[in-house]
């Protein structure tokens, strides 16, 4: 495993990642370009109906295989070094202090810490040395996994930094070919449970309305984390510490 080392305080937020595949493209190939943004919400619509009661996400067999081999085999892929905050949905990080405040509100990814783990790093690039653009399209075989955790406020902090609670669950997207049935232009999202269980895949509103909406193949680049820089505290390594401290700026 190769650990990838910040060199400042930014947060990532990804794939962030929780669950689903898409419905298949639309038939006619001479739909005009302006009715894309329209082909997208029909797309989240029919999502929706897989789940009346915005509780019970849907668990598709067909894809438990490749999520469970991501569950496996993560720890060999690169890792950022320092936790980062996941905030709700996929939108860019809040600060520390707000992520505190907010730690038990609603959302897949609110009041959670997570490591991420990318099987092409080279093609999703976690390192904070410098600002690099995700590729605007991902290899068949890019695997993202974000190992989460439960937070809660560090007493010696008086509330304002943030300690690690439960392990939460490790949420799971990974690329096939884009014209699989079934995906979201090929990526597949799942959720694994500490126990090494699919508790989740296939078609989730929450996570098809955020990642629909990134312009670098359904992954939320560094530069949208960015702008919640300031006012961060210090982020809690969990991995085993390497030899020589990460590089700064």
């Amino acid at each position: 495993m190769r650990i990838l080392f910040p060199t400042c305080l930014a947060i990532l937020a990804l794939a962030s990642l929780t669950l689903a595949a898409c419905t298949a493209k639309p038939e006619s190939s001479e739909r005009p370009q302006a009715n894309a943004e329209s082909s997208q919400a029909e797309k989240i619509s029919s999502v929706a109906t897989e789940d009346p009661s915005g509780e019970t996400m849907p668990n598709d067999e067909r894809f438990h295989d490749v999520l469970l081999t991501a569950y496996r085999e993560h720890r060999d892929y690169d890792v950022t070094y320092y936790m980062m905050i996941a905030p709700a949905l996929c939108i860019a990080p809040p600060p520390v202090i707000s992520a505190v405040r907010s730690a038990h509100s609603s959302g897949p990814h609110m009041g959670k810490s997570a490591l991420y783990f990318a099987k092409d790093s080279k093609s999703y690039d976690v390192r904070l040395d410098k600002l690099v653009d995700l590729q605007e399209t991902q290899p068949i075989g890019q695997t993202i996994v974000k190992k989460a955790f439960r937070l809660k406020p560090s007493e010696e902090q008086m509330g304002e930094n943030l300690g690690l609670g439960d392990l939460d669950n490790y949420f799971i997207m990974t690329k096939l070919a884009p014209d699989t049935p079934g995906t979201d232009e090929g990526w597949v999202y799942g959720v694994v449970n500490p126990e090494g269980q699919v508790t989740a895949s296939g078609l989730i509103k929450n996570c098809m309305s955020c990642h629909m909406k990134s312009k670098t193949d359904r992954l939320i680049g560094l530069r949208d984390a960015v702008p919640a820089m300031t006012h961060v505290a210090p982020n809690v390594p969990i991995e085993p510490k390497p030899s020589s401290p990460p590089p700064t700026r």
